[in-house]
C-alpha cells in the first residue's frame, strides 16, 4: 500500500529509457536496438586515429604497451569470484 501512495503522491521518481525517437529524416525508431545505434551514432564520436592530437596519441600508445606493475603478483584463487 505504501508504494502505491508513493506513486500517486509523485513522490517515487519514475525513470523510463527511450524506446522511440523522432530521426532528423522526420521518421521515428522502430525499437528500442535501433534507438540505441542511433543514439550512439550521433553523440558518440568515432575513434578515429587520424585526428589525434599528441595527448590521444600518447594515450593509445601507453595502452598498447604491456602494464608493467612493481610488485604485481598473480591474484589467488580465492580473491577470484
Amino acid at each position: 500500500m505504501n508504494a502505491v501512495y508513493k506513486l500517486a503522491s509523485e513522490k517515487t521518481p519514475i525513470t523510463v529509457a527511450p524506446t522511440t525517437l523522432h530521426k532528423l529524416d522526420g521518421s521515428k525508431t522502430a525499437n528500442t536496438l535501433e534507438t540505441l545505434e542511433y543514439i550512439a551514432e550521433h553523440l558518440i564520436p568515432e575513434d578515429n586515429s587520424h585526428n589525434n592530437t599528441d595527448y590521444h596519441k600518447n594515450i593509445r600508445r601507453l595502452t598498447e604497451q604491456p602494464n608493467n606493475t612493481i610488485n604485481d603478483r598473480d591474484f589467488k584463487k580465492d580473491e577470484v569470484r
